[in-house]
Order: C-alpha cells, then structure tokens, then sequence
C-alpha cells in the first residue's frame, strides 16, 4: 500500500521497538525512529544487495522521494550504481567549492551589500578591489590564500607612504574573508595573523582652537558697579 502525507506524519515507533519501515513500493521506503523519518531503497548491483538514502523526511517530501526513486531506477538501467553516482556527484561539489575564488567571493559580498550602500561607496569599495587586491589574489581559490599572501599585496600600498590606505585594504580583505566563512565555502581569515605586521597610523594632532579671553571690565557679569 503506497504511502501518504497522512499517514507520514501520523508515522510512530511502537513502544518496544526502535524503529519501523513504512514501504512505498517500488524498493522505496520510510525508516521510521525516534530520532527521525529517514527515506531508503533497497537495489541490487553487482550481485550486492545494496541501500540508498534518499533524504529525511520533511525536508524531502514524499513527492521528490519517488521522483529519487525513478532517477536511481534509471541510473541501474544504464549500469551506474547510484550510491558511487551519490558520491561522485559529492566530491565534484566538494571539489568546485573549494575553486571558488577570492574575486567571486567578493562579487557576491558587494552585491549582499549593495542595496544599503550609496552608489560612491561601493564605486570606491570596486576601485580598491580592482586596483590594490584583484590583480593579486582575485583569481586565487579563497580556502587556499594565505596571510602572506595579503601581507604582499597590503605592502605594496605600505611602501608607497599610504599607510592608512594599507590598513583599509586589509580590512576590506577580512570582511571578504568572514562573508566566505559565513557561507561555509572558507574556514579562517588569514588577515587575523597580520596583527602588528603594518606601520601604525600616526595621527597628527591639531592646535586646539581656545576662545579668546573676555575682558573682566566688559564683562555685567563680572563687572563690580553690575554686582552693586
């Protein structure tokens, strides 16, 4: 008897049990325990009785469980096992998150961020991108750069005398930096072992502006013929 959403959520181990299965047909089939609602299929290949998991239930639905079920159907037609297919297809997407580049990261953050920019700000934060950082790291896979690779890049500026500029493109770095360890694609900004490693900015101090003295004869307040 094929499953329903129903009959899904209503699913619950019995007392003295720990778990049951709720089959679908076609090989298909819910495991059901008190840690959850997990999607299987049951195939065989290469002689091997094997098990796929499909997902867990809600966040795959009864509908895209089945639409699995045909796809891995269709894989074993043309000779394909679809658990080696599950993890190649996993290992191409390990491998082209860790390609994702320091430039494509930072396209994506300018464009998170644009809508609460004014348009100068994020023209100047793009002209520092393209004329200080890009050039040098841009096409680097983010996971893969390293601090001394952003020390570079930082003294070059350094050098020129335009140390406060120096210090903002690091920042710009570590906002990139902590965008890519939000999303998971990066685990560390490298920019944190930079502490101390460029010149501090001196700050020059202005002559304080001081009110001239008021003179006390001029002054009712202070005046003596005011005071009688």
């Amino acid at each position: 008897m094929k499953l329903s959403d129903a009959k899904i959520k209503a699913a619950k181990v019995p007392e003295g049990k720990k778990q049951i299965r709720l089959s679908d047909g076609g090989s298909l089939y819910l495991q059901v325990s008190p840690m959850g609602k997990y999607w299987r299929m049951n195939y065989r290949f290469g002689a091997k009785q094997k098990t796929l998991a499909l997902g867990v239930y809600p966040q795959v639905s009864l509908k895209d469980a089945r639409e699995k079920r045909e796809a891995s159907k269709k894989l074993l037609e043309q000779n394909i096992d679809p658990s080696q297919k599950k993890q190649a297809d996993r290992r191409k997407a390990v491998t082209a998150t860790k390609a994702i580049t320091f430039e494509g990261i930072a396209s994506e953050w300018i464009s998170k961020n644009s809508a609460r920019w004014v348009a100068s700000t994020q023209k100047h934060t793009q002209a520092k991108l393209d004329k200080h950082i890009l050039p040098w790291i841009g096409s680097l896979p983010i996971e893969e750069i390293e601090a001394q690779d952003i020390l570079a890049l930082v003294q070059r500026v350094e050098k020129r005398g335009t140390i406060e500029t120096a210090h903002r493109l690091k920042m710009l770095c570590s906002q990139i930096f902590r965008y890519g360890i939000a999303l998971g694609i990066t685990r560390y900004d490298p920019t944190i072992g930079l502490q101390g490693a460029l010149s501090p900015i001196v700050v020059q101090h202005r002559a304080t502006i001081t009110e001239p003295r008021i003179n006390d004869s001029s002054n009712p307040l202070l005046n003596s013929d005011f005071k009688k």
